[in-house]
């Protein structure tokens, strides 16, 4: 939209490669915000089980 793809093929590649990065950083932080999330879920979780077993673990 902003008229960089259509500037010549040197930005179009380098955009790209930009875009492409950027699908890698977001696949990356998005992997690492849901195993954050199923390791709150599993602490949570394993805190709601009796107390008993909580005090006898810490």
């Amino acid at each position: 939209i902003s008229g960089n793809n259509l500037s010549g093929n040197s930005s179009d590649t380098t955009n790209k490669k930009k875009s492409h990065a950027g699908i890698i950083a977001g696949a990356v932080i998005a992997s690492f915000l849901f195993l954050l999330l199923v390791i709150l879920a599993v602490f949570c979780i394993f805190k709601k089980k009796p107390s008993t077993a909580g005090e006898s673990i810490t």
